[in-house]
């Protein structure tokens, strides 16, 4: 009998196949970010009970890809679905950020507990803020350090990058504090602003792509919703 994988898991997004199907693309703690079939995940709801949706945290039990497949996801029990999230347009879109920018950085197969521990504390703190930018942005910061990009803010010389001194000083600490404390920044808009455009450009630079969660974003704006 073929072995079959247990993992915890969240969901970072899911594509139709045919129209039965379902690609889903998980995060877990011991294998990583990879894709894995749901077959008949849209023709029978009963089967997966809604837990195929983007951020929802559980219990993946996996079978293994072989060489002429792709892996077959074959249960999700959830433990967690963050419905203040989905209710929430603004949270809604904050968190696809999230996930889209862990879609786009993290190499399939290749384990990075710090990634998982990051979106599920992110998840956490986003379904409890009434301060959704500024945990984003916590988010987005200490992701750039876990893909190895995060800068030394100790010797870069804010007036190059036409932020305040101020901006810099925040962005060290975001880097540096664990996520227990993290919690406790609070930031003027104009350091939120200065410090919200430079981790997107950071982000876009390196990517060489802008995620498709910033023109919702926009959209957004233009809809009279506060954005950064």
């Amino acid at each position: 009998m073929e072995n079959l994988i247990k993992s915890e898991a969240i969901v970072l997004r899911g594509q139709d196949l045919g129209e039965s199907h379902l690609i889903v693309t998980l995060l877990t703690v011991d294998q990583g970010k990879f894709k894995a079939v749901a077959r008949g995940a849209k023709r029978s709801k009963k089967r997966f009970q809604n837990a195929l949706e983007p951020f929802t945290h559980g219990q993946a039990i996996v079978r293994p890809s072989r060489i002429d497949s792709m892996a077959g996801l074959e249960a999700m029990a959830p433990k967690e679905t963050f419905s203040q999230i989905r209710r929430d347009v603004l949270k809604f879109t904050l968190a696809s950020l999230a996930c889209e920018l862990l879609d786009l950085w993290l190499r399939e197969n290749s384990p990075e507990a710090r990634a998982f521990t990051l979106l599920l504390w992110f998840l956490h703190s986003l379904e409890q803020t009434k301060e959704p930018f500024l945990f984003t942005l916590l988010f987005k910061t200490r992701l750039l350090s876990i893909v190895g990009y995060g800068p030394d803010w100790g010797r870069i010389e804010a007036t190059k990058l036409r932020v305040s001194q101020g901006t810099i000083k925040s962005l060290a600490f975001i880097q540096e504090t664990p996520l227990d404390r993290i919690d406790r920044l609070r930031l003027s808009k104009r350091y939120m602003r200065e410090a919200w455009a430079l981790i997107k450009s950071l982000h876009i630079k390196y990517l060489e792509k802008e995620p498709r969660s910033y023109n919702v974003l926009r959209q957004m704006a233009q809809g009279g919703i506060v954005v950064h």
